[in-house]
């Protein structure tokens, strides 16, 4: 399969980051999302959250370790992308 890429103009970033950001406004404040934002705070990936955007912040390599399960894998770029959509860069987040 062959992979397209192109930039994106910049009227269209500006637009994906007003969707993203309100997209996460919802689902921070939804009930409909409560017991999603309930297991995901009891992972234990969750603890490490400010720690991990910290360490990308001021280092080019951090490396992850953990526990099977412990949510390296799913939890971690959706640490960095609500990061980035929170600061309203979420349309140039490329994780």
């Amino acid at each position: 399969s062959k992979i397209h890429h192109r930039r994106l103009d910049p009227e269209d970033v500006d637009d994906a980051n007003s969707r993203l950001l309100a997209h996460a406004l919802t689902w921070e404040s939804s009930e409909l999302y409560e017991e999603q934002r309930n297991v995901r705070a009891a992972l234990p990936a969750a603890s490490s959250r400010q720690a991990l955007l910290d360490a990308l912040a001021s280092s080019q390599v951090v490396v992850i370790s953990g526990e099977t399960g412990s949510g390296k894998t799913t939890q971690c770029p959706q640490f960095v992308l609500e990061d980035f959509v929170r600061k309203g860069q979420g349309g140039v987040c490329n994780i």
